[in-house]
């Protein structure tokens, strides 16, 4: 259990940081040609393989924190409850982004698709997406507030927003002009967003907790996520219905 859990730590990892040393290429370079689609594929892999791990280290954590990541010191008995109590909630945390990060990975690449009609919106995948969302984000966003967690409230908040939008948009707004476009731009917007913020949290976050700056760690986890959204919400406006052609090479 031990030797499997640390090479999927390691995988995804890895997976992580090629998708944050990539992310600005596909941003950045002109859309649609050959830099932007090669740079393109490498990050959504990245971050399918970051998705895929991601909900093995959380099913670890839920089946079997102790076992997956023991102590670092002896704990009594009472300790070691609270401990795997913590990994466990924090295994729904970690679950959570593992799907939002791969919603972003699967929209981001099946938006081209449909813009060709070759898979149909709100296809089964779409769907199962956009409701395990609904579902992680109420559950994440009940628990938060349970729990006195802050950050998985406001998560599970985004998870209901993102959720409920993809099916509101496989509904009514997916034959607007530019639609593929739009979904496209926010989706890789929302993959290269969780890559920024797995960074934050993990170096800008610790050394702030090290400097004895904990309180900050929200901040380092809420920050990027509004970053983004909020370049997500302009780009995509940018894009409004008729302008769909600015964007059209593949």
């Amino acid at each position: 259990m031990q030797s499997w859990y640390e090479a999927n730590v390691m995988l995804h990892a890895a997976a992580g940081g090629v998708g944050l040393v990539t992310m600005l290429v596909p941003l950045l370079a002109r859309k649609g040609g050959r830099l932007h689609r090669r740079a393109g594929w490498v990050f959504t892999i990245a971050m399918g393989i970051v998705a895929v791990t991601g909900i093995g280290i959380a099913a670890a954590w839920l089946g079997d924190p102790l076992g997956a990541k023991p102590p670092e010191e002896a704990l009594g008995p009472d300790a070691r409850d609270r401990y795997a109590e913590g990994l466990r909630r924090a295994g729904v945390f970690f679950g959570f982004l593992a799907v939002l990060v791969g919603s972003a990975a699967w929209n981001g690449v099946v938006a081209t698709r449909q813009r060709h009609g070759r898979i149909a919106w709100g296809n089964p995948i779409d769907l199962g997406f956009a409701w395990t969302l609904v579902g992680l984000g109420a559950a994440l966003l009940v628990g938060g507030l349970s729990w006195r967690q802050p950050v998985f409230a406001a998560f599970g908040v985004l998870g209901l927003v993102t959720g409920v939008s993809d099916l509101r948009f496989f509904r009514s707004k997916k034959s607007e002009p530019g639609a593929w476009l739009r979904r496209h731009l926010q989706a890789m917007l929302g993959g290269a967003t969780a890559a920024t913020t797995a960074f934050t949290v993990q170096v800008v976050g610790r050394m702030l907790d090290d400097a004895g700056f904990g309180h900050w760690m929200v901040a380092a986890w809420l920050l990027p996520v509004a970053a983004g959204t909020g370049l997500s919400v302009w780009w995509s406006r940018r894009v409004r219905p008729g302008r769909g052609r600015r964007y059209t090479r593949s």
